[in-house]
C-alpha cells in the first residue's frame, strides 16, 4: 500500500475514534445533569415537551385544584423542561407554593430531590372568599335607665328610674330589686338615658357601728354599738343584723365610728368553770329551775357539765345564755 494511502487511512481512523470518545463524554455529562447546581434552581418554560411523565401528571392534578382552569386546558397547554420530565420519584410528589403571590411552585420528592417550577402566567388562581361569620344579635335585656342626669354622690330614688329593654353586650346591669328608697347614690356623674351598670351605683347598707371605745374582750351590747346607714367603705363582712353579735365579744380594740365586722368578733365565754349557774330542767310536763356550779367553761350552744347543788349529781346541759344552762328531757 502506498505511504500516502496509509497516512490517509490512519488519519480517518483517528478522527472516528475522537468523535466516538466525544459522544461518550456528552452522554455521561447528561446523566449527571439532574444533580448539577443549575437544575437545583428555577426551571424555566424553555426546551419544552408535552411528553407524559409522573411529575407532569401529578402537577396537572395539583394545579387543577389550585386554579380556576379546567384540567383539560392544563393538560393541553402545560409544557415542562425535558430534563424535569425525566425526574422519577418512588412516592407521590408533594407540591406547594413558595411565595404568597403563587408565582413559584416547589416539587418535593420527600427530601430525595426537589425542583422549583415557575407557574405559567395563563393560569388563573382561585379567589378565596372571606369566611362569613354570622354575628348573633345580642338578646334584649331589661335594664334601668335614668330619666335625668345625676351628679356623683347624689341620691337616686325610684322616681328617677325607668325600665327599658335594650340590646347590650358585655353589660352587667344594675337591678334594684333589693334596694329600698334612698339606698342608692351615684358612683359618678351619670347622664340622662344612661343604662345603669353595677359600677354606676353605690347601694347603702344598715350596719352596726361602734359608738364608744371598746377594749379587746368587751361584750357587744347596745351600750357600745348602734345601727347606722352607710354608703361608702362598707366591708363585705360588716355586721348588719343585731342577732349576729349576740353573745359575742371583741377580739381587738375598736374606736368610735368603726364598722363592726365579723372578723372583729369571737364567741363570748358565757359559763366559766366553778362559777354559779342557773340550771333549767325542761320536760313536757313541767319546768324545774335550780342552781348549780359549772364544772367547765362553755360558749353559746355548747354542752357543759354542771353540778346540781340541790341533788349533788353531775348533769349535762346546753349553754343558752350568760350563766344559764338548760337540760331538755323527753319525759
Amino acid at each position: 500500500m502506498p505511504l500516502i494511502t496509509k497516512l490517509a487511512f490512519a488519519l480517518l481512523h483517528a478522527t472516528a475514534l475522537t468523535g466516538l470518545l466525544s459522544s461518550s463524554y456528552v452522554n455521561a455529562e447528561d446523566d449527571t445533569i439532574p444533580n448539577s447546581s443549575h437544575h437545583q434552581g428555577i426551571t424555566n418554560d424553555v426546551h419544552l415537551t408535552k411528553e407524559s411523565s409522573q411529575l407532569r401528571s401529578q402537577l396537572i392534578a395539583w394545579l387543577a385544584k389550585q386554579t380556576q382552569n379546567e384540567i383539560s386546558e392544563i393538560e393541553e397547554k402545560l409544557v415542562l423542561n425535558r430534563s424535569l420530565e425525566k425526574r422519577v420519584c418512588s412516592s407521590d410528589l408533594i407540591f406547594s407554593y413558595v411565595e404568597s403571590n403563587k408565582r413559584l411552585i416547589l416539587a418535593d420528592c420527600k427530601n430525595k430531590w426537589r425542583r422549583y417550577i415557575k407557574q405559567p402566567t395563563w393560569l388563573s388562581s382561585l379567589q378565596i372568599e372571606p369566611i362569613q361569620t354570622e354575628i348573633e344579635s345580642p338578646e334584649l335585656q331589661t335594664v334601668l335607665v335614668l330619666n335625668k342626669a345625676v351628679k356623683k354622690g347624689e341620691r337616686i330614688t325610684r322616681y328617677d328610674l325607668e325600665s327599658r329593654k335594650l340590646a347590650l353586650t358585655n353589660f352587667r346591669p344594675f337591678q334594684s330589686t333589693e334596694a329600698n328608697e334612698n339606698q342608692l347614690i351615684a358612683a359618678r356623674d351619670i347622664p340622662e338615658n344612661h343604662p345603669l351598670e353595677l359600677s354606676d351605683i353605690i347601694v347603702g347598707k344598715d350596719v352596726i357601728v361602734v359608738k364608744t371605745t371598746m377594749p379587746s374582750g368587751s361584750t357587744v351590747s347596745g351600750d357600745f354599738v348602734t345601727k347606722e346607714f352607710r354608703f361608702e367603705n362598707v366591708p363585705s363582712d360588716a355586721v348588719v343584723d343585731g342577732n349576729n353579735w349576740s353573745f359575742m365579744e371583741t377580739n381587738r380594740r375598736l374606736v368610735a365610728g368603726d364598722i363592726l365586722r365579723e372578723r372583729h368578733l369571737r364567741k363570748s365565754k358565757l359559763v366559766r368553770r366553778k362559777d354559779p349557774v342557773t340550771l333549767v330542767h325542761n320536760s313536757p310536763a313541767l319546768q324545774i329551775i335550780t342552781t348549780g356550779v359549772a364544772l367547765q367553761d362553755g360558749y353559746f350552744g355548747q354542752s357543759v357539765k354542771v353540778l346540781n347543788t340541790e341533788s349533788g349529781r353531775n348533769v349535762m346541759g346546753v349553754v343558752t345564755g350568760r350563766g344559764k344552762v338548760v337540760i331538755e328531757s323527753e319525759r
